[in-house]
């Protein structure tokens, strides 16, 4: 039965503290917290959800950033709201590779079928029915290119709002919204410290679940004097994804071309698709993708006659990207006495990097043309080096990743296979923070799998 919460307000210094004793705080109502909100009152807890809200804007100003490329989630911290009750998520969704699984350091530690029973409870979740996560491929493909293409399924009901109004409705669940977290002391019933109208407050539960995105999550952690003395020291790595173009492809039927490489619809006529094509046996994940495109004809570009352009010679061009993972970058905390501190984080591209992604692009447009040679007349390939003119052109993906690993034993990671500190088991991290590496994945579906994996296993 859910505990009846006597509420006794009462000041130390300018600390007041709201001694609500919840079975369960939730920190953020991105897609992760609202999912983690849900599940647990299905499970019979009293859940206190506490979000930044319209604070946001005064954590992007704390966060300092030392790159030679424009890197995003400094601007676009995706899971965290972008105003009262309202975040920031595009929906594109990839299920981890079940290749990834297992004991190694960059692997994620759960059993394949644990895994898989997760994947297809957040796809009932998400009400998605006709795409295939262990594969990232619809139900129905049918592609002669079926090694080489995999999907990203893009959600058109992203914003959560149904899910959100179920979570108000629910006499069990609150919501304090515009409050921001800054602190953590664990114990068996943990207290979470945050500022909300310049005051400073408290609660308490014996359950805490972090859920405020990667950058706020690792704030919020090494903010925390009892969790960051057990493993941090001068900086944790952080990882990401690039993109950015690496060539122009001339080709000869732009129509046939752009329907094996363009968002496409899915078997309810449904545009969620977007293909990708992916290199395998590199040391880097990845994935390409094209932009731009673009007929000669000015007819063809000007007006959407399929029928035509299927019987016209129609040639054009287009722009191919990269999709790659970054890895082990820096990032730390400012040793200063406010409340919420400065989150630094460097995050350069160098020359053994350069030479690494060079290598991989010859390897895509060697594997382009050998596969689609009929259809390409011409290729320019980009200048890729530390030069001004590349640089300006490469971008994170907004998808930091890596600071509080998830792994097998505490000595080589920060959270155990159910995201549980190693050290304080009552919480949990929840996002992309504890993923491994980067892969080339969207990660916000994998961590929503992870997230399910974890609270049907929840310890007493």
């Amino acid at each position: 039965m859910p505990k009846i919460n006597i509420k006794i307000k009462y000041q130390i210094g300018n600390l007041s503290l709201n001694k609500n004793n919840y079975e369960a705080i939730v920190l953020g109502r991105g897609p992760l917290g609202v999912f983690t909100c849900t599940n647990l009152l299905l499970q019979g807890y009293s859940v206190l959800n506490i979000d930044t809200g319209i604070n946001l804007n005064n954590l992007r100003k704390k966060i300092i950033v030392d790159s030679n490329i424009e890197w995003k989630s400094k601007n676009e911290p995706p899971s965290l709201n972008i105003e009262a009750s309202s975040f920031m998520w595009t929906g594109g969704c990839m299920g981890w590779p079940l290749g990834s699984l297992g004991n190694n350091l960059d692997q994620i530690p759960i059993k394949k079928e644990d895994f898989i029973n997760s994947i297809k409870s957040i796809t009932k979740y998400l009400n998605i029915n006709d795409f295939d996560f262990t594969n990232n491929k619809p139900l129905d493909f049918n592609n002669q290119l079926s090694n080489s293409m995999t999907y990203t399924y893009l959600m058109q009901d992203y914003g959560f709002k149904d899910k959100i109004q179920s979570l108000e409705k629910n006499k069990n669940y609150k919501f304090i919204d515009n409050a921001t977290s800054f602190e953590i002391i664990p114990g068996d019933e943990n207290e979470v410290l945050f500022i909300q109208d310049g005051n400073k407050l408290s609660y308490s539960s014996s359950k805490l679940f972090l859920c405020l995105g990667a950058i706020e999550n690792t704030r919020v952690f090494l903010n925390s004097t009892k969790l960051s003395k057990l493993k941090y020291s001068d900086g944790l790595e952080i990882e990401d994804h690039l993109r950015f173009p690496i060539a122009k492809f001339k080709i000869s039927n732009l129509y046939k071309f752009k329907k094996l490489f363009d968002k496409t619809k899915n078997s309810k006529n449904q545009k969620y698709l977007w293909p990708r094509f992916t290199y395998e046996g590199f040391n880097k994940e990845s994935y390409t993708f094209f932009r731009f495109w673009r007929y000669d004809n000015l007819f063809f570009r000007k007006f959407k006659i399929n029928f035509l352009k299927k019987r016209i010679f129609n040639s054009g061009t287009c722009e191919l990207y990269l999709y790659v993972e970054k890895e082990k970058n820096k990032i730390s905390i400012e040793s200063e006495s406010k409340e919420i501190k400065n989150i630094k984080v460097s995050f350069n591209l160098d020359q053994e990097e350069i030479s690494n992604i060079n290598e991989l692009v010859s390897l895509y447009i060697n594997k382009y043309k050998e596969n689609f040679g009929d259809l390409i007349i011409d290729t320019e390939i980009y200048t890729i080096d530390l030069k001004k003119d590349f640089l300006r052109t490469v971008e994170s993906a907004s998808h930091p990743s890596g600071m509080l690993k998830m792994g097998t034993n505490k000595e080589s990671s920060f959270v155990n296979k159910y995201s549980q500190l190693w050290d304080f088991t009552n919480i949990y991290i929840f996002g992309s923070a504890v993923l491994p590496r980067p892969h080339y994945i969207h990660p916000t579906f994998p961590c929503l799998v992870l997230a399910d994996y974890s609270l049907n296993n929840l310890s007493s």
